[in-house]
């Protein structure tokens, strides 16, 4: 079984998908990292030299690779989903959790690496805010067709292991 983890960018899948592929004895693998290896820099020098879609291209080309992975949790990269057919092949090929995080979680996850995120990276702090919420609105509809949704304000870890458990019938 492959879990994709889905959401916005500071909402979690990397630190969520690792624990989780720790308690579940599952393997974890980040598509951003996947692509950085591959590429041999980083993912802001990509979209900063190459362009996004270079980078989207790349990232599909990964999805393709690891959905034949098993029992295994994958941490997609926040636009991952909302791109080309991306959505629709990991519902295929496996279950898909939106990490559903407040702005207000997001805000402060991003701020501690703004630079090391290629979308937010010279955007001003003070209107960072903005661009957060007008990007989730426009992924919402994107995010919202994955198999289930779960809000992770403020979650426990134990709370998020139970409901994953629960989805995976374990």
């Amino acid at each position: 079984m492959i879990v994709y983890l889905i959401g916005f960018m500071g909402s979690g899948k990397a630190t969520y998908g690792k624990r989780l592929a720790e308690a579940l004895d599952f393997d974890f693998k980040d598509t951003d990292s996947i692509i950085e290896e591959q590429e041999g820099t980083e993912v802001t020098e990509i979209f900063k030299n190459k362009g996004e879609d270079y980078f989207r291209t790349i990232e599909a080309k990964i999805l393709t690779e690891i959905s034949q992975e098993k029992n295994t949790i994958i941490a997609t990269g926040g636009g991952m989903p909302c791109w080309g057919n991306n959505l629709e092949f990991m519902n295929q090929t496996g279950l898909t959790i939106y990490l559903k995080a407040g702005l207000g979680c997001v805000m402060k996850n991003l701020l501690k690496e703004k630079e090391r995120r290629p979308m937010i990276a010279n955007i001003d702090p003070t209107v960072l805010a903005d661009y957060i919420h007008e990007k989730l609105e426009e992924r919402k509809p994107c995010y919202k067709g994955a198999h289930t949704s779960i809000v992770t304000n403020n979650m426990k870890f134990s709370s998020l292991l139970e409901l994953v458990k629960e989805k995976l019938k374990l």
